[in-house]
C-alpha cells in the first residue's frame, strides 16, 4: 500500500489522510489529499509497505510531481514552505528518507516498463528493497517539518503513484469499512 500521514509534532501524533491499495495496472494515478487547516507545525509522510514477499527487481510502487493545491472555497490558501513541491527531475526538494534495512525510496530515471507519466523521459521516487521483497518492509518519505501558518486555509497535497503487483496490499490496522480513496476521512494511525 502507499499512504499519506500527516504527523503533529507538538502532540506526538500520526493520522492517515489518504492511502490506496495495489490494483495490479501499471498505469500512474494522480491523488489529491485534502490537508486542512493546519494550526500547529506538522509534517508530511508518504509510508510504502510491502504486504507479500515478492522477486527481486519488481516494480511496484513509485511516486511523482508532488505539489500543494488551494482546496479551499474561501480563497487562496496560504502555501506550506517552499521546497515540498518537488518534480524529483533535479533533486529531493525538502524530502528526506528514513533510513531502515532492505527497503529504501530512491530517484529513478524512466526505464523499460517504468516511465515518468509527463515526458516518459524524467524522473519518479521508487521505493525499492535491496534484495528480494519481505512482508511487513517499509520506506517512509517525510517532508520537512512545516511552521504553522499565519493565516489558516485549506491545502491539499496533489501527487502521481503508481503501484503494481501483489506486493502492495493494505495498510496495517486499518479500520473496518476506511476508504481507500481520497476524502475517505483521517483514520488514526498510532
Amino acid at each position: 500500500f502507499l499512504a499519506l500521514a500527516i504527523a503533529d509534532g507538538s502532540l506526538g501524533t500520526r493520522w492517515w489522510a489518504w492511502f490506496a491499495q495495489s490494483n495490479g495496472t501499471t498505469s500512474w494515478r494522480e491523488a489529491t489529499v485534502p490537508l486542512g487547516a493546519r494550526k500547529r507545525p506538522f509534517q508530511l509522510e508518504l509510508l510504502a509497505r510491502a504486504d507479500l514477499d515478492g522477486p527481486r527487481g519488481a516494480l511496484p510502487l513509485a511516486v511523482s510531481n508532488i505539489s500543494f493545491v488551494n482546496c479551499s472555497t474561501e480563497g487562496p490558501a496560504s502555501a506550506p514552505q517552499a521546497g515540498l513541491s518537488c518534480n524529483f527531475e533535479a533533486d529531493w526538494c525538502n524530502w528526506y528518507l528514513e533510513q531502515n534495512d532492505g527497503f529504501e525510496w530512491r530517484r529513478s530515471q524512466s526505464r523499460k516498463g517504468a516511465v515518468d507519466h509527463t515526458t516518459g523521459t524524467g524522473s519518479f521516487l521508487l521505493a525499492e528493497p535491496g534484495g528480494a521483497w519481505k512482508s511487513g518492509w517499509r520506506a517512509r518519505l517525510l517532508s520537512a517539518p512545516q511552521a504553522a501558518a499565519a493565516t489558516v486555509k485549506a491545502t491539499c497535497l496533489s501527487f502521481w503513484y503508481r503501484m503494481e503487483g501483489p506486493q502492495i496490499g493494505k495498510p496495517p490496522d486499518s479500520p473496518a469499512g476506511a476508504s481507500p480513496t481520497p476524502g475517505g476521512g483521517a483514520v488514526r494511525l498510532f
